[in-house]
């Protein structure tokens, strides 16, 4: 449908250019416009009932056409946004990107020290690219834990669902440290 689209786009601009075009010159040089259209108006009168008849009937084919794809085009559901799945054998398998987004934060969410995990999956040719928004607690190694977490990410898409990770990128966000009870001291 991609390219059926680029193809009316080309066309539809290579249709409103010269129209503009007109409508300029017409603004512009209003009185030979008028001469021009006269003219036309006068060649219009000699072309034979026929001819006129397969016009209104090829205009109107035309219109209902446009009528049905400009339908087509507003009613067609938002295109899935899938990833296809590579380990798959006499066949093709997709999977929806919210599907694995949901996996992953599963299994990211059970590692040790994780609060919270937000991934955003996005299809990239045949692969996918991962950026994973953690939330973890805030006296973490993060080296060590962002290791682990890419780790994870990467064995749950690559192995585990059979896809192939293009790119992956990890935000680390610390939680605030708890605030400590402010000691009391006692005067005597």
């Amino acid at each position: 449908m991609n390219v059926f689209n680029r193809i009316v786009v080309i066309l539809l601009l290579l249709f409103s250019i010269p129209l503009l075009l007109l409508l300029i010159g017409v603004i512009v040089f209003p009185i030979q416009a008028a001469d021009v259209l006269s003219a036309l108006v006068g060649g219009l009168r000699s072309i034979s009932t026929t001819s006129k008849l397969l016009f209104v009937m090829t205009s109107l084919l035309v219109l209902v056409v446009d009528i049905v794809l400009l339908w087509v085009e507003l009613r067609a559901p938002a295109a899935s946004q899938g990833v296809r799945i590579k380990q798959v054998t006499g066949g093709e398998a997709e999977m929806s990107t919210d599907s694995i987004e949901g996996r992953l934060a599963y299994n990211i969410d059970q590692l040790p020290d994780v609060i919270r995990v937000m991934p955003t999956v996005t299809s990239r040719g045949k692969g996918v690219e991962v950026l994973l928004d953690v939330e973890t607690r805030p006296d973490i190694d993060v080296p060590a834990k962002t290791e682990e977490v890419m780790s994870v990410a990467r064995h749950v898409i690559e192995e585990r669902m059979g896809l192939e990770l293009a790119r992956i990128r990890a935000n680390i966000r610390h939680a605030p440290f708890p605030k400590r009870p402010k000691e009391t001291t006692e005067t005597a």
